[in-house]
């Protein structure tokens, strides 16, 4: 037996009363009813399915009860910084200068010469040394 066209069962559903969507896969108990229409034989009954009761929010938390009465929080009066008397310029301090005298830097080339002598003499103990063969000798 083939199966019947979507769109046929479609509106035998709507004309009989069963609501369908518009789109997509239809329930098997309307392709039942349909083919029990189309054989003359009496139709099972077609019951929609009934929504869902809704889901009750849970029950929020009540507030914690207060155990301890809150404490007052004694305020301290603002202090005043004790007043400087006005002192004479001829009694400040000298300033002294906001920068130092940069102190005797090394030569920059006397400094890199003596880098490069240390590496040249690393590169030629390195040469010299024997290395280990990256491939294994087969004893044979």
């Amino acid at each position: 037996m083939t199966t019947p066209n979507t769109a046929d069962v479609r509106t035998w559903a709507r004309n009989n009363g069963i609501t369908v969507a518009d789109r997509g896969r239809l329930p098997a108990n309307v392709h039942q009813a349909y083919l029990a229409a189309r054989a003359g034989k009496a139709a099972p009954a077609l019951t929609q399915k009934a929504k869902a009761p809704a889901r009750k929010a849970p029950a929020r938390k009540a507030p914690a009860r207060a155990t301890m009465a809150p404490r007052a929080v004694p305020q301290r009066a603002p202090q005043r910084a004790p007043q400087r008397a006005p002192q004479p310029a001829s009694a400040a301090p000298p300033r002294q200068p906001l920068r130092s005298e940069p102190a005797e830097k090394p030569d920059k080339v006397a400094v890199l010469e003596e880098r490069l002598a240390v590496l040249t003499t690393r590169v030629a103990k390195l040469e010299t040394a024997p290395r280990p063969s990256l491939f294994r000798r087969r004893n044979g």
